[in-house]
């Protein structure tokens, strides 16, 4: 198994042959996963997201090597709030352990994961970064008719 450089999937715990890629991204995005964007990346290939109750979300992260894909997975305050870019995250493994047997998908642990959190602390006020940006965008087309017209 070979290892990316660097500090690059540094934090994953799962690997899993690269052959099986296809069917891993199969297999999350039946269960609910998407891609996750927007994101800031950390040197994956790809990241996919689920959103869970109590405005949490469910992040994994592919790490592809030469022969393997190492799977950083965490749950987060749900990236539809401000607060996301300062909320903690913390891994949260043992459901991706679960699951990846379940469709039928070979894998093995790197790294022994941490326990899953059994708190998570999420800002008490949250904003909706939407609703700013529709905001701000019926504000520049005002300013740009306005512009235009003088």
């Amino acid at each position: 198994m070979s290892i990316p450089h660097g500090d690059v999937g540094k934090d994953a715990c799962i690997a899993i042959p690269l052959l099986q890629e296809a069917q891993v991204i199969q297999a999350l995005t039946a269960d609910g996963f998407a891609p996750a964007v927007p994101s800031i990346n950390k040197g994956e290939k790809y990241g996919l997201s689920k959103k869970l109750e109590n405005d949490l979300e469910w992040h994994i992260r592919a790490y592809v090597t030469s022969d393997t894909i190492l799977l950083e997975s965490e749950i987060e305050l749900s990236r539809d709030y401000l607060e996301h870019l300062n909320a903690q995250s913390r891994p949260y493994y043992s459901a991706l352990r679960r699951l990846l047997p379940e469709r039928g998908i070979q894998f093995w642990e790197v790294r022994q994961a941490p326990p899953d959190p059994e708190l998570l602390l999420l800002p008490t006020s949250r904003t909706p970064w939407k609703p700013l940006v529709a905001v701000a965008s019926l504000i520049l087309a005002l300013v740009g008719l306005t512009a235009e017209r003088q």
